[in-house]
C-alpha cells in the first residue's frame, strides 16, 4: 500500500513514475539512463537485501530513498550497507494519499504496548484518527477494538456509505477492549477473517 500511495503522490508532484514489483530487472539494469529517483518500499525485513541490492546499482546515478515497515529497526545496517539514510515511520508526504487500494487505514497507532509488536514504534502510542479514510476492502488498522467507540460507528457508517464490502480487518481486533458494543458494532458488516 505505502508503494501504491508514493507512486501516485509522486505522480502528482509531476513525477513521470514507473511502479514495479519484486526485482524490476530491466530497470535496474538498463544501459541508457535509469531513473532519477529510485523509491523503495519494503514491507517485511527479509526483503531488506533485494531493497539492498536494488539501491547499490542505481545509487551512484540516482537519489534512492528507502522505508517501509520492513526497514524499521534497520537503519544502521542499511547505513553501513548502503551509505543511505532510510526513513523510519510513517511518511506524512503520501500517508493520506486517496486512491483506489485493496487496503486503507482508519486511524494509526495503539496505545497497548505488547512487547513483540512494532505498531507504538512506527505509528505511534496514541490514536491518529483519519475522519476523511476512503473505504477499501481490507482495513489494516491496529487495533479498531480500543478505538473511541464514536469513531468505531464511523467508520462502520463509512463503509454502509459507500457500498464498500468489508472483506477484512483481522488485525484490528485486539482481545482486552473488545467487548459486546465492539462485536454488535462490527457484526453486520463483517463477511471475512
Amino acid at each position: 500500500m505505502g508503494a501504491a500511495k508514493l507512486t501516485d503522490w509522486l505522480a502528482e508532484q509531476g513525477y513521470l513514475v514507473e511502479h514495479a514489483t519484486g526485482d524490476p530487472g530491466p530497470l535496474f539494469t538498463q544501459a541508457t539512463p535509469g531513473p532519477d529517483l529510485v523509491a523503495l518500499s519494503v514491507i517485511f525485513s527479509w526483503h531488506a537485501p533485494l531493497a539492498r541490492t536494488l539501491a547499490q546499482r542505481r545509487q551512484d546515478q540516482a537519489e534512492v530513498w528507502c522505508g517501509g515497515p520492513g526497514m524499521f529497526a534497520l537503519g544502521k545496517w542499511w547505513r553501513q550497507e548502503t551509505g543511505l539514510a532510510l526513513h523510519r515511520g510513517l511518511d506524512p508526504r503520501f500517508e493520506q494519499q486517496r486512491g483506489p487500494y485493496r487496503m486503507t487505514f482508519a486511524a494509526r497507532g495503539c496505545p497497548v504496548g505488547c512487547s513483540f509488536c512494532l505498531v507504538p514504534r512506527l505509528e505511534g502510542t496514541t490514536f491518529t484518527l483519519d475522519w476523511e479514510f476512503q473505504p477499501a476492502p481490507i482495513l489494516g488498522d491496529n487495533n479498531l477494538s480500543a478505538l473511541p467507540s464514536a469513531f468505531q460507528e464511523h467508520i462502520i457508517r463509512r463503509y454502509q456509505e459507500t457500498g464498500t464490502r468489508l472483506a477484512d480487518a483481522h488485525s484490528g481486533f485486539e482481545p482486552r477492549p473488545f467487548d459486546e458494543g465492539t462485536y454488535r458494532r462490527r457484526q453486520p458488516l463483517l463477511r471475512g477473517p
